[in-house]
C-alpha cells in the first residue's frame, strides 16, 4: 500500500510540475507534506518500540477536546457553514444550525427532525411560531456553548421556551434565578407564572415565601389584583402561622380595596369572611 502511494505521489508531482512553474506552490508543499507523513506512518509499523509484557494499556482523556469541538461548531454556525436547518419565527428572523448538534441536545428538536414530514421532504426550514427569535437565538447559542445569560428581561421568555425544547439545565437556572428574586411585591406574580408553566418547584418556593412573609405580601398591589379564588387559597394555607382575626382582616382589606373588575366576585368573599369570623368566635 505504501509503495503504491509513493508511485501515485511521484506521478502526480511530475505531471503537476509540467503544467506549473518550477517554483513550488502551496498545494505542492501540502502534497509533499502528506507524502512525508504517509512514509513515516508506514516506516513506524516496522519499528517495535516497546517489547516488555509489563507495559499496561493507558487511557488518556483530552478534557478540552469537547470544548474545542463546540467552539468550532459554533463558529461554523455563526458563518452559516454546513448548516442544514433554518428556523423562522413570527417576526421573520432566521436562526441557522446543524441538525445533528441540535438533536443531540434537545429531545424536542430530535422529534421534529425525525418526523415523517421533515425526513420525507428534506425540508431545511422549520417555522417555530411559539418562540421569540431573541429567546430562540439564546437557546441555540446555549446548545453550542453550554452558556446562558439569564436576566430579569428575558427570564419569562426563557423558562417556557426551555420547557418546550426540554433543555433541563436552562429550565433549572431560570427557576433558581426567580427564586433568588422573590420578595413581598413579586412573589404572588411569580407563583402565578410558575403555576401557568407547571413549575412545581417554583410554585412551592413562592408559596413558602408567602407563608413566611404573609403580612407584608397582603399589603402589596399584587394581593389586591388577585382573583377571589386565589385570595381564598392563600388565606386558607394550612400552615399559615397567622391568627384568625388577621385572616379576616386581610380578607376585608381585599374586599374594600380590590379592583372594580372584581366586584362581581365579592359575594363569595363575604361568605368566607363570615366563615372566618364564626371560626374566631368559636375559638374565643
Amino acid at each position: 500500500m505504501c509503495i503504491l502511494h509513493k508511485i501515485y505521489c511521484t506521478v502526480y508531482l511530475i505531471l503537476f510540475s509540467n503544467t506549473r512553474s518550477r517554483e513550488p506552490s502551496e498545494h505542492l508543499k501540502e502534497v509533499k507534506k502528506m507524502d512525508t507523513l504517509q512514509t513515516s506512518l508506514c516506516e513506524s509499523d516496522s519499528i517495535q518500540v516497546l517489547t516488555s509484557k509489563e507495559c499496561e494499556p493507558t487511557n488518556f482523556k483530552n478534557n478540552s477536546h469537547s470544548v474545542r469541538i463546540l467552539e468550532d461548531l459554533q463558529s461554523l454556525r455563526k458563518n452559516e457553514v454546513l448548516c442544514d436547518i433554518r428556523f423562522e419565527t413570527d417576526d421573520g428572523c432566521a436562526t441557522f444550525g446543524h441538525k445533528n448538534v441540535l438533536m443531540a441536545a434537545s429531545p424536542y428538536f430530535r422529534a421534529i427532525f425525525k418526523s415523517r414530514k421533515i425526513c420525507k421532504t428534506g425540508n431545511s426550514t422549520v417555522n417555530l411560531r411559539k418562540l421569540d427569535s431573541t429567546v430562540l437565538q439564546l437557546l441555540v447559542d446555549y446548545i453550542y456553548t453550554g452558556e446562558i445569560m439569564v436576566t430579569k428581561e428575558n427570564v419569562q421568555g426563557l423558562l417556557p421556551a426551555a420547557n418546550l425544547l426540554q433543555l433541563d439545565f436552562v429550565n433549572g437556572v431560570c427557576i433558581e434565578f426567580l427564586q433568588k428574586q422573590l420578595n413581598a411585591s413579586n412573589c404572588l406574580g411569580i407563583r402565578a407564572f410558575a403555576r401557568l408553566h407547571n413549575c412545581t418547584e417554583l410554585v412551592s418556593s413562592s408559596e413558602t415565601f408567602i407563608k413566611k412573609q404573609f403580612l407584608e405580601v397582603v399589603n402589596s398591589d399584587e394581593f389586591l389584583s388577585l382573583s377571589s379564588d386565589d385570595v381564598v387559597k392563600i388565606i386558607s394555607f394550612n400552615d399559615l402561622a397567622v391568627p384568625y382575626e388577621e385572616k379576616v382582616s386581610k380578607l376585608q382589606y381585599w374586599y374594600y380595596n380590590c379592583m372594580e373588575s372584581k366586584l362581581n366576585t365579592k359575594s363569595s368573599i363575604i361568605t368566607i369572611i363570615f366563615f372566618y369570623a364564626l371560626v374566631e368566635i368559636d375559638h374565643s
